[in-house]
């Protein structure tokens, strides 16, 4: 009588020790690009600004993520715009001294800073009523940039990590 027989076709084993690795090296020098670009926004400001970066990656879900954050309220204010606003001294009874002139060192939806500052005569005054500043939405600006750059990277690296584990020829 014929007879028949199947063999299972068992893949090898993942490497996921080696395929993580090669993943997590990628996030993190797309971290790198990005905390640059932020950093960039403050390139010439006299006021320090810090920027962190965080990587996730869940190879059980084939999730991967950059995040850089900063808690710096200037910077925030620069970012998200502020509405006009009355500015007083802090001092009760104190008195404000500012120049007339100001330049932005940023543009909306730019990243990079350039010269700008305060200029004209100096004034004195009890209060002020700031007009407001124009948002920057450095973040947005920066996600739109890299986000082509970051799905690049990322399936170039899921290429190389499946290729390390013995997969992909």
């Amino acid at each position: 009588m014929p007879h028949v027989k199947f063999k299972a076709i068992r893949p090898p084993k993942i490497d996921e020790a080696a395929a993580k690795a090669i993943m997590r090296n990628a996030l993190r020098k797309e971290g790198r690009h990005i905390r640059k670009d932020f950093e960039e926004t403050t390139k010439t400001w006299d006021h320090e600004v810090e920027f962190k970066e965080h990587t996730h990656l869940a190879m059980s879900d084939l999730v991967m993520s950059v995040e850089v954050e900063t808690d710096d309220e200037i910077y925030g204010y620069v970012s998200n715009g502020t509405r006009p606003h009355p500015i007083v001294p802090k001092k009760q009874g104190g008195t404000l001294v500012f120049k007339t002139g100001y330049k932005a060192k940023t543009t909306p939806r730019q990243i990079g800073s350039g010269s700008g500052g305060s200029f004209g005569p100096t004034v004195f005054a009890k209060a002020v009523k700031h007009p407001g500043t124009k948002a920057r939405r450095f973040p947005t600006t920066i996600w739109k940039k890299r986000t082509p750059e970051f799905y690049k990277a990322m399936w170039t690296a899921w290429r190389q990590a499946i290729k390390a584990t013995g997969y992909g020829g």
